[in-house]
């Protein structure tokens, strides 16, 4: 799987104070979509063990309410 970024600190995507891992990939490719640049699944970076890491521990911050996955499309089978 490959991202295209992690915004932390977001309010705009959920309840809360979050954490948003931004997914490459999407083959439905909406009329108006405001990410077109997450819709090749090739583009980003590569998710690994730091990234994992990564969000492992700005997620254990006390202040953190909880994961948003976005893109893309983070249910694609791919992903």
């Amino acid at each position: 799987m490959n991202y295209q970024k992690i915004t932390q600190f977001d309010t705009a995507n959920g309840t809360g104070i979050r954490i948003v891992l931004w997914v490459s990939g999407c083959e439905h490719h909406c009329e108006g979509c405001h990410n077109q640049i997450t819709w090749d699944k090739d583009s980003g970076q590569p998710f690994d063990s730091s990234t994992l890491s990564t969000l492992l521990v700005n997620l254990n911050k006390p202040y953190v309410a909880g994961l948003t996955l976005s893109g893309g499309d983070p249910l694609a089978s791919y992903n």
